[in-house]
């Protein structure tokens, strides 16, 4: 605990120094930002034609899928997100000290998740027999079924520039409240596609305590999957950050550097991918961070 107080105290110290080395007269580093956090959406291919269009390197998908109905759930798709961000005051009208609203923020951010999601499905049913229970008189049908699915997730890890302007309560306060505007923008270093088809074979039977319910009895399952690279994926957004910070000490000379913030954002956000139209999401990206503020 002591050694890992002594790295954050030199960490702070060394941040500090460079903030005071580069200032100027028109404006200065006040901050560092570290965040971490995630998001989720429901991303999906609309159509099977579409999904074959952006994956046209894929032998799965060429097959032939006649009958095959998407499923009706939906994937809740999330990403994770990892910030580097610094932060700028800009100087007073009147050349003495440096404003507290609004702060610049400029930086990196590296996201990482699923982009889109399909999933179709086929089954066929067969009818074997009827069996009837010797307790209720029921009769249950007996059906050899075959439940085929094909499933296709597009994934890529991204890195994206981002800046905004941030308007906060005083500053001085221990906890402040701050909203703003920002925007990002990037693409995809590494990006690529599962696409796997799973067959299932079961035959339905009578429970044993004659519920009206039928139970599956499975009786094997094989499945086929590729792994394809896929071209660069392009993304950026445009968000409204909603946070509340909250600083460690008010007084003391070290403990005042420190911040906790939470912000959350409602974003849109714009991917384009190879062989598809742009593609529109609304989210909210939820974060964490710690904030050394000077």
């Amino acid at each position: 605990m002591k050694n890992l107080i002594l790295i954050t105290s030199f960490l702070i110290f060394s941040f500090h120094t460079f903030a005071q080395e580069q200032q100027s007269k028109f404006i200065r580093i006040s901050d560092f930002y570290l965040q971490g956090g995630t998001f989720g959406e429901r991303g999906r291919f609309k159509t099977l034609e579409e999904t074959q269009r952006a994956l046209p390197e894929s032998d799965l998908l060429r097959q032939d899928y006649d009958g095959y109905q998407r499923t009706p759930e939906f994937y809740y798709l999330n990403t994770g997100t990892l910030s580097l961000l610094v932060g700028f005051q800009f100087a007073k009208s009147n050349g003495e000290g440096y404003r507290s609203n609004p702060r610049l923020r400029l930086g990196l951010i590296y996201l990482s998740g699923t982009a889109l999601h399909s999933s179709y499905r086929r089954q066929d049913r067969y009818h074997v027999d009827n069996l009837t229970s010797e307790n209720t008189g029921q009769v249950y049908p007996v059906d050899s079924v075959s439940q085929r699915t094909l499933q296709t997730r597009l994934l890529s890890e991204q890195i994206h520039l981002e800046g905004s302007l941030i308007f906060s309560t005083n500053p001085e306060k221990r906890f402040t409240l701050f909203s703003g505007l920002g925007i990002t923008g990037g693409a995809s270093f590494q990006s690529n596609a599962e696409v796997r088809h799973t067959q299932q074979s079961y035959t339905t039977h009578p429970p044993e305590n004659d519920r009206m319910h039928i139970s599956p009895f499975y009786e094997g399952e094989e499945y086929q999957q590729e792994d394809i690279r896929t071209g660069t994926l392009f993304g950026a957004s445009a968000y409204v950050p909603l946070g509340v910070n909250f600083r460690f000490g008010t007084t003391d000379d070290f403990w005042k550097l420190l911040n906790l913030y939470y912000e959350a954002r409602p974003s849109l956000q714009f991917t384009s991918i190879p062989n598809l139209s742009m593609q529109t999401t609304a989210v909210i990206h939820h974060n964490i961070g710690l904030r050394v503020s000077w």
